[in-house]
């Protein structure tokens, strides 16, 4: 096997004192490595030649682990090495880079640049943020978890001595991503217009009101799309927001979140508004739908409807409008009420329990 396709894994320090290595740490350290391989792969899968079909997501990921899966070679004794290689041969196609070569080198690169605190050098390597923070976390649980020893790591181009003292690092780079994340993140409800879990990245198109939007979405979201997700579907999408100069979401970027809602009907023997809470005799059934513009929950037996943008602020909605009509006709004398309200009125009286402030 050439020295191309072997990477060495080392704990060293008092921890490994004679070789002897906690087995739960010298487990948890090969899966991490092992981890961190499989992570990388999505920065350096290979681009097919032209003509050639692009795998989609499910595919791909057997792609990577044929390609990158590594396989016990040999142990050396005093620090404990573990020396570990990869299939003889990944290639594709004829004229294709070996995929899982490319790998161990560009894993080695993150490795030493994480070990330098080079934030540019990682952006480089990773410039996708959602991917950046993915590949900091895989790396994080290779690192020593204490300062009884070190890990090094030797690829086939790179070599890098891990210490406990980078944790700081990867703690805190990961914090600003997740909070940059968090402020450009917008969640928006529509219907499902189009799949297409082909591109890189997958996209979702959907129907909010009069308007189309594209959905581009992470890895691991377009695994849980790819066969699960049919047209016409209405879902609830979370990621980095595109918006227009006068702030209208263009598009939406690293979908981390995406799900499907269903529009059964909900029985509620208790309605809520604001502290106030109206415990029912029998279970009002509420239907839910989309329209195309937002959420409505609508009670047909009374009359009552709530709207919003997303399930939660229709529900809401639903119980201030409970809420008064009850003040305004349950509690109303009947000489001031139409006939229409005095039907209201007794229909409200006949469902409502009690009315009370919730405790």
């Amino acid at each position: 096997m050439s020295s191309d396709r072997m990477v060495s894994l080392k704990i060293d320090g008092d921890l490994a004192m004679g070789g002897r290595v906690p087995l739960d740490v010298f487990a948890a350290k090969i899966k991490a490595l092992q981890d961190l391989v499989l992570a990388t792969a999505q920065l350096t899968k290979p681009v097919l030649p032209k003509g050639k079909k692009t795998a989609k997501t499910a595919q791909q990921k057997v792609h990577a682990k044929d390609a990158c899966r590594l396989f016990f070679k040999d142990t050396r004794k005093n620090c404990l090495t573990l020396d570990a290689e990869l299939p003889q041969t990944t290639a594709l196609f004829v004229d294709e880079a070996d995929w899982g070569v490319q790998t161990l080198d560009v894993a080695g690169e993150i490795l030493w640049a994480i070990q330098a605190k080079d934030e540019k050098r990682l952006s480089n390597l990773a410039p996708d943020p959602a991917r950046r923070l993915g590949l900091l976390r895989k790396a994080g649980n290779l690192l020593p978890t204490g300062k009884d020893h070190t890990i090094s790591l030797k690829t086939p181009h790179q070599a890098v001595d891990l210490t406990f003292q980078v944790n700081a690092f990867i703690t805190g780079l990961e914090a600003q991503l997740v909070a940059d994340r968090k402020k450009d993140q917008r969640t928006v409800t529509g219907r499902v217009t189009r799949i297409n879990t082909e591109a890189d990245p997958a996209t979702v198109g959907i129907k909010v009101g009069e308007h189309s939007l594209v959905c581009e979405l992470l890895p691991a979201v377009a695994a849980q799309v790819d066969g699960d997700l049919t047209t016409g579907t209405v879902v609830e999408v979370t990621g980095k927001a595109l918006l227009s100069k006068r702030g209208k979401i263009r598009k939406i970027l690293e979908a981390d979140h995406l799900r499907q809602l269903g529009q059964e009907p909900i029985h509620w023997t208790l309605v809520r508004h604001e502290d106030r809470e109206f415990k029912l005799n029998e279970p009002l059934t509420i239907t839910v739908k989309w329209d195309g513009e937002g959420w409505v929950y609508e009670a047909e037996e009374i009359g009552i409807v709530g709207f919003g943008c997303v399930r939660r602020e229709a529900a809401v909605a639903f119980g201030q409008d409970f809420a008064a009509c009850w003040d305004n006709y349950a509690l109303a004398a009947d000489e001031t009420l139409t006939q229409d309200a005095i039907d209201l009125k007794v229909a409200l009286i006949a469902l409502v329990k009690s009315c009370g402030v919730e405790e």
